[in-house]
Formats: structure tokens, sequence, C-alpha cells
């Protein structure tokens, strides 16, 4: 038994159609199967509008598997694929994976021909697949989709996306080497890469985790901006952790980072012996933060 969409962050209402899968599926004696794709459908319908991924790969099926799926069907979404009706794309779903059942969200829509919901069970019989309409979730205050999740983080609100998500975001990619100008005032930082199609939060200082390679984890506060107080107008968009407490080289290694709390925003300051205060009151955020529990 299968559903599909783009499931783009795994968020509470994605999550819970995996679990109503998985529940009817394993009530069948079938498996339940998240049919998944590796790039958002706008980046071939129109790529200009492509969104930032709240997910990688990787983590996508991860997520997936532990919200309920048995397996994760990853399809390449490609011109010829967008090309598909409802009909060829289930009969593709039919005949390439075996799929004779299949649940689709209350509002979910998808083929070239983008038939509505009511319109859907019709189709799947012409293709031999039984479909299921999953109800919404009945605790929704406010409709949880991707996109609310991407206009939160990109306001950096990193509270409400992480509601949405049932989890905090997490950022993650290999440290390069930066400016190094962190550690001439104290504040050493990890200059995180992330993946070119990754969702960055909003320009400003958070609280962080960071998670390395080895699973050792430490607070941390991460500015996402250009740094106006030490360089040029117009530099590039950077992530920059500071991790409290670690001593050590983290260059060419892998970083997670999980936002947990906004603490301000980016800006200037006159000399950098007053960013440097800056720094010392926000670690000092980060730390009470983190003696709280809120992790």
């Amino acid at each position: 038994m299968a559903a599909v969409g783009m499931f783009d962050g795994v968020h509470l209402g994605h999550r819970f159609l995996i679990g109503r899968l998985a529940d009817e599926a394993h009530e069948q004696g079938l498996r339940a199967v998240a049919v998944t794709f590796s790039r958002h459908p706008l980046a071939v319908i129109s790529p200009e509008r492509e969104p930032g991924l709240l997910t990688g790969a990787d983590e996508k099926i991860r997520l997936l598997k532990d919200a309920g799926a048995d397996e994760v069907v990853m399809l390449d979404f490609t011109p010829q694929l967008r090309k598909l009706t409802a009909l060829q794309f289930m009969n593709l779903l039919h005949d390439r994976f075996g799929i004779i059942k299949m649940m689709v969200g209350y509002d979910h829509r998808f083929g070239s021909d983008s038939p509505s919901v009511a319109a859907i069970p019709a189709i799947g019989r012409s293709a031999g697949i039984d479909i299921t309409c999953a109800p919404p979730r009945d605790d929704d205050d406010e409709q949880i989709s991707s996109s609310m999740i991407r206009r939160a983080l990109a306001a950096g609100d990193v509270g409400k996306a992480s509601e949405a998500l049932g989890r905090p975001y997490l950022l993650d990619g290999i440290v390069t080497t930066g400016k190094q100008l962190g550690r001439t005032i104290g504040f050493p930082t990890a200059n995180l890469q992330p993946d070119e199609a990754r969702m960055i939060p909003g320009e400003g200082v958070y609280a962080s985790r960071a998670t390395l390679a080895s699973g050792e984890s430490y607070p941390a506060m991460v500015n996402i901006g250009r740094r106006p107080t030490v360089d040029v107008a117009g530099a590039p968009l950077s992530v920059e952790a500071h991790l409290v407490g670690f001593e050590g080289n983290l260059y060419d290694s892998q970083l997670n980072l999980q936002f947990m709390q906004r603490l301000r925003g980016e800006r200037k300051f006159d000399s950098v012996e007053a960013l440097r205060s800056q720094l010392e009151a926000d670690r000092e955020q980060v730390e009470a933060y983190f003696r709280q529990g809120k992790y």
C-alpha cells in the first residue's frame, strides 16, 4: 500500500498520513510504501520558483521510516515523469512496483492532468489500484504545509517551524575554511557549507545544538548572514557556528545544526570590540537556554 508525495520536511501532517498508511497496510497484511522524489517538482516545472528543501534525501528516507513506512521509493522527477497523467503514473506504480492499494491525502493532487481527489478512485481502478482517502488531522489549528514551514524559517521563526515539523529544524553540511576572524576575538567558528538545495533560515543569530560526525553534541550559537562588521557590503551569505566548550579542528568534517531559538537579528557594530561584547552576551544566552534543559 503506497502514499505518494514530495514529503519535504516530513512534518506532522506527513507523519499523520504515513501513520495512517502503515496502520491500514499492516491490518491488510501489506507493506507501507512511501513514494517520493529526490528533487522538488518545481525544479523541472518552474526552476525559478524552486524552493529550498527542508530535508536531504537520506534524512527524508530515515524520517519516513520513523513515521511508519516499511519502504521508501525515491523517484527522480524528470521532464518525462512530469508529462505522465494521473492514470499513467498509477500504471507505473502498479507495473513497476506492484502497488495495488494507495492512500491519498484529503487535498492531494498529482499527474499532469491534476484530477480532483474525488476523481482519483475511478482512475485508480483503471490502473488496478484501490484508492483510500485519508482525512485531515483533527488538531490542526493552522494547516501544516512545507510552504508554511519555509515561510517561518525565512522569517527566522524556528520555533514555529519546529512545532510544525515535530522536531528542531536541522541543517547539515561540511565544515570549510573561512576567514578565521572569529578565533582572533575569542570566538572560533565552524563555517558550514550546506547542500546548495537546502533551505537556510533567515539572517540572524540562533541558539542551536551542534552534533559532530562522532555523535558528540555541543550548545552552539549560529550566525547566518553577511558579517557586516568585518566584511564589505554584498559579501556572500555564511553559516557560522561557535560550539560552546569545543576545542579542536572540524575542517572537512560533517556537522549537523539543530535550530532551537532565534536570539537576535544580524547587525553591524561600530567596532570589533563592540561585536566581541555582543558575542559574549549571545553565548551567555545560549548557555542559559541549554541549562534550562530546552533541547
